[in-house]
């Protein structure tokens, strides 16, 4: 790493700097000797000595990010230099500054894996032999004394990723090993649930039951692009732990979580039986004559698709009028059909061969029937030799049928045609569309994580482990992309390198907790979009120079250009990427459009956000009462005015016509289009939103009964004196507002003594005070505005729906309205935009922040009515226990032990949706929340 051109004054650092320029042999081992001896003093002054140098490895980060612009063999070397040295401030480090360690086996193991991703060549198996040891050892002791800290579904998941990763690199004895690990660990999850009663067994198996279910989902995904023998291993495993699962959950109440689980292993099982047909057809006929066959099943399909759409599109010949043109339609439809027929004839030898290699299974037949038997019968075919209209043409078909009674089937049939041509060709393209995500297995088995998980659990702070941890993140992934992109010779030496530094990093370093489970590799299938958005919108010229090359960008930037055109150029998603790259260079215009990707990634993300906290807010019976006020408020005014005008342009027209206007005249045509045309009309019209009223009303007043009492609870069990809590905080608030607003003012007035003794007095202001302030002061009526301000803040409870004098204050006060007016000069559209912070004004669609305001503090009043009326349900006074049954003792002893999300449920009636209900109102919800953004 090239020296720093800064004076150095720790001494330690410098020896860092040194360490860095001309790194030593073992440059691991001088860097964990150095950071001993920054850890030998006391307490405090080694932290600060350790964090120093954290600082100066952190600021030298710039120097790595700079030199990987050239990315060649001295880059990679300064960036395995900079990772040994991170790694010895992590290894002896962290655990000085009483900071949770490095797990060195997880890490050193993850590490392993992704430099043999780079380069196969370069795998040691000596050190690949350490930690599968390493590995084994710790799910053996974890599997026979159990961490609370690690869930069971954690420990099985580990085992299945563990033993598949064996498999696939012939490690079969380590696998058989694992396989007695995962049955003693069973045998503990079964100890453990017979000890568990109640709800806390319930809770437990459920946990048990998500985590089964999701790992063998995910196994599903993966074991397309494994080999043979890890894939049914490793579903072969997952299929046994859902069963097993399944056999501990017939204790539970949940039906559906049953159901779930019986629906997995079902799936499980087709998978396995696919995995053995596959495996039976690559070794007859080889798997390079396999993917040809595979590739013309998929051209076959593509083909079939095309003529039943242009069967579909085309004129029936039996509407043609003229007949020589009728006759030329029939004659390509039967050619068509006699195509159609020849492919599927195909397909059904194909498929015959699939369920014989599968025993003549008819578990097989009957997953299969739908979706690849049944669209490849030549029902075509035959309705049209049945259809056509020359005699010849169908000739002995048509008196063998005739004997069989089967042509009135048959017309039953052709009359069926268009409903049968699409199914077909859904079935089709269902089947192609599972051919090709199996062709491309590899490629699309890919996990989108939208949401990173907090990585602290105070927000805002940072500790050194995760600063650390995120700077060998990016280092890490940088070496990776540099190694990858040298040629094999100069690889290889520098990946052996980092190899043994590995090695002695797993000697040198201290192994804690033998028990914690060994996460799973760091799994390259996840595609973080808020990493992939903050890469999109730093992308630069010279990134897409280094990534795609001058062939593949030239071509790319083509694109853009041909997208660059009016009219196009105003489409969804194209103005964000191609407009504007006509006239740039093609890395610059590449760039260009990468950050408009970004930004609109970044919205879309933002969206997702927007869904995700306002399903954490809103409960059942909240969404039922704002989407029925929503319904009322949005159709009340119309459905009066149209019936209104509707009923009147009706009454109009007979009074016209009592009255004997002339036949064609004016005033008699006027008559006859109020009667037929706009009173109709508008009264169907009014009818319609006065319907929808109706239906607002009633899922309106089906919520308004839960709400209604949650609010009367929460009010009378005090939330609006809420307020007082402000005032408890009345000293050091007032003495904020005087060092921000009054201050400023005073010291050019007066003294700096003076500005003391009144900051004191004008923080110990109480409330019957105002009026009376000292009028000697400089201040004494901008100090009364102040105060009158803070106690119209003072008015509202906290997170109540009165707390709402802040916004009131900002839109009505009339200083605060001049300074908009006539220094800020906001327009129009600014002004209605300040409007929706309007928290007071009723909204027939709630939008903005009066949206998020409104449904937090109800939210939150109605979570403390549910608590307070659950306890009153519940509890029981001490007076009372020796005089009311045991039974109700132990309930509420279990109620009090309950994690509180388990009580406060909603009422059944309002929590408890059906499939219909749900049909019935999501439409008008998703309404609602898109007109909210």
């Amino acid at each position: 790493m090239p020296p720093t051109d800064e004076p150095v004054s720790d001494p330690l650092v410098a020896e860092l700097e040194a360490m860095l320029g001309a790194p030593p042999d073992d440059l691991g081992a001088a860097a964990r000797g150095l950071v001993a001896r920054a850890c030998d003093e006391d307490s405090d002054g080694g932290r600060h000595r350790v964090m120093a140098l954290i600082d100066h490895l952190e600021g030298r980060a710039f120097d790595v990010s700079r030199a990987l612009a050239i990315r060649g063999p001295d880059e990679a070397r300064l960036l395995g230099d900079a990772l040994d040295v991170l790694d010895a401030i992590r290894d002896v480090g962290l655990e000085r500054l009483g900071e949770a360690p490095t797990d060195v086996v997880a890490e050193v193991d993850r590490e392993e894996k992704s430099l043999a991703e780079v380069g196969s060549e370069t795998r040691d198996s000596s050190l690949r032999a350490r930690l599968d040891e390493l590995i084994v050892e710790r799910l053996t002791s974890l599997a026979h004394t159990p961490s609370p800290q690690s869930p069971p579904g954690t420990s099985l998941r580990v085992i299945a990723e563990s033993v598949g990763d064996f498999v696939e690199r012939g490690q079969t004895g380590l696998a058989e090993q694992l396989g007695g690990v995962r049955a003693k660990l069973w045998r503990n999850i079964l100890e453990r649930a017979q000890q568990l009663e109640g709800r806390a067994a319930d809770d437990y198996l459920q946990r048990l039951a998500d985590e089964v279910n999701d790992r063998a989902e995910d196994i599903l995904a993966r074991s397309e692009s494994l080999s043979h023998d890890a894939a049914m291993k490793m579903l072969a495993n997952a299929r046994r732990d859902v069963q097993r699962t399944l056999t501990l959950t017939r204790r539970m109440q949940r039906e559906g979580r049953r159901r779930e689980l019986r629906r997995m292993s079902r799936r499980i099982r087709a998978a396995i039986q696919d995995r053995q047909v596959r495996s039976r057809q690559t070794e007859q006929v080889g798997p390079r004559t396999l993917r040809v066959i595979e590739l013309m099943v998929f051209l076959s399909i593509v083909a079939v698709l095309a003529i039943l759409g242009q069967d579909l599109l085309a004129d029936d010949p039996s509407k043609i009028t003229d007949a020589a043109k009728a006759a030329s339609a029939q004659s390509t439809r039967l050619t068509l059909a006699w195509v159609d027929a020849a492919i599927c004839g195909f397909f059904l030898l194909e498929f015959g061969w699939r369920w014989a290699l599968s025993g003549w299974s008819g578990l097989y037949l009957w997953r299969c029937f739908f979706i690849d038997v049944l669209p490849s019968l030549p029902f075509g075919l035959v309705t049209e030799l049945v259809a056509a209209s020359d005699a010849a043409a169908r000739g002995d078909v048509a008196r063998g049928l005739r004997a069989v009674r089967g042509i009135r089937l048959l017309r039953g049939m052709r009359l069926m045609r268009p409903l049968f041509q699409l199914y077909r060709i859904m079935a089709f393209t269902l089947q192609g569309m599972d051919r090709l995500a199996r062709r491309n297995a590899a490629l699309l088995n890919r996990n989108i994580v939208l949401f990173d998980p907090p990585e602290e659990d105070e927000e805002g702070s940072v500790s050194a482990s995760l600063r650390l941890k995120r700077f060998r993140g990016r280092l890490s992934r940088a070496l990776r992309l540099t190694l990858s992109e040298l040629p094999p010779v100069l690889r290889q030496p520098l990946a052996c390198r980092r190899v043994e530094a590995l090695g002695q990093r797993l000697d040198a370093a201290p192994h804690h907790e033998m028990r914690h489970v060994v996460g799973p590799e760091a799994d390259l299938r996840d595609i973080r979009v808020e990493a992939v958005v903050e890469e999109l919108l730093t992308l630069e010229a010279t990134t897409v120079e280094v990534h795609l090359g001058e062939e593949t960008a030239g071509r790319l930037a083509r694109v853009l250009r041909m997208l660059d055109i009016p009219i196009v150029r105003r489409l969804w998603l194209v103005r964000e990427t191609a407009a504007g790259t006509t006239g740039l260079d093609p890395y610059q215009a590449l760039a260009r459009a990468g950050r408009g990707l970004g930004r609109w990634l970044e919205r879309m993300v933002e969206r997702f956000r927007f869904f995700g906290d306002l399903t954490g807010i809103v409960t059942g019976s909240q969404l039922l009462d704002r989407v029925g006020s929503t319904l009322v408020k949005a159709t009340q005014r119309p459905a009066v005015r149209l019936l209104m005008f509707g009923f009147a342009a009706v009454i109009v027209s007979w009074l016209i016509a009592w009255l004997g206007a002339d036949e064609g005249g004016a005033l008699e045509k006027l008559g006859r289009f109020f009667n037929t045309v706009l009173g109709p009309g508008v009264i169907v019209l009014g009818a319609a939103c006065l319907l929808i009223q109706v239906f607002g009303r009633w899922i309106k007043r089906l919520a308004g009964e839960t709400t209604e009492l949650f609010h009367k609870v929460a009010e009378a069990q005090g939330i609006n004196l809420l307020k007082f809590h402000k005032l408890g905080r009345r000293t050091d608030d007032l003495a904020l507002i005087f060092d921000r607003t009054v201050s400023p003012e005073l010291r050019l007035a007066t003294a700096d003594a003076g500005v003391d003794a009144e900051r004191a007095r004008f923080s110990q202001i109480l409330p019957h005070e105002v009026a009376g302030g000292d009028a000697s002061s400089p201040l004494a009526r901008q100090h009364e505005h102040v105060v009158l301000l803070y106690l119209d803040y003072l008015d509202g409870a906290v997170l109540h729906h009165s707390n709402v004098k802040s916004t009131e204050q900002f839109l009505g006060n009339l200083e605060i309205e001049a300074i908009r007016r006539e220094r800020l000069q906001l327009g129009k559209k600014e002004r209605k935009e300040l409007k929706k912070l309007d928290l007071n004004k009723d909204r027939a669609i709630p939008t903005g922040p009066y949206l998020w305001f409104r449904f937090i503090t109800e939210s939150l009043s109605q979570r403390v009515a549910k608590l307070v009326l659950h306890y009153n349900r519940t509890a029981i006074p001490i007076a009372h226990r020796p005089l009311v049954p045991a039974a109700q003792v132990e309930r509420m002893e279990a109620w009090l032990d309950a994690p509180r999300r388990r009580t406060t449920r909603a009422r059944p009636g309002i929590d408890a949706w059906s499939r219909s209900w749900t049909l019935v109102t999501w439409p008008f919800v998703l309404l609602w929340l898109a007109a909210s953004k």
